[in-house]
């Protein structure tokens, strides 16, 4: 399962009234490494201090972390939708983009530099936005040619 909590709005509120967290689905292992990577942007931040931290670190802290959760956000709660008795907003190109992921794994099976990248993206050691490379993109095309067409037919 996992959560993302978006448009929040601070106040003088006490922190723990936000009700905002952040959970990810076990499948890469990305849960720690984002722990990880939000736990160096809160020293960053606690680094600047600037006199009136308390005012200032909720805010800074969770707008940037909705930017550094985004690309592992999308990889673990994306596929979720295939199930019917998940919540949420759907997006409205899901078929799209489960057809893309469907290609990719396609292709990384039988490229080893193609899986070299997938591996890469889902450590969060490259951004997920190495993958909509045209060269890349267009191999997937070649490998799900049908229900990417089907896809994009249905959306229109």
């Amino acid at each position: 399962m996992a959560t993302l909590c978006a448009g929040l709005r601070f106040s003088s509120r006490p922190a723990a009234d936000w009700g905002c967290h952040f959970r990810f689905n076990p499948v890469h292992g990305q849960g720690m490494s984002v722990a990880a990577q939000e736990a160096n942007l809160l020293f960053a931040l606690l680094g600047r201090f600037d006199g009136d931290l308390l005012s200032t670190l909720a805010p800074d802290f969770l707008t940037k972390a909705e930017n550094l959760i985004a690309d592992p956000w999308a990889m673990s709660a994306i596929p979720d939708f295939i199930y019917p008795e998940t919540t949420g907003v759907r997006p409205k190109d899901l078929q799209e983009r489960l057809n893309f992921q469907k290609g990719l794994s396609r292709l990384a099976a039988r490229d080893a530099s193609v899986f070299q990248l997938l591996i890469e993206v889902r450590h969060l050691l490259k951004p997920l936005a190495v993958l909509d490379d045209p060269s890349i993109v267009s191999r997937i095309e070649e490998e799900v040619p049908d229900t990417l067409g089907l896809a994009l037919s249905s959306a229109e």
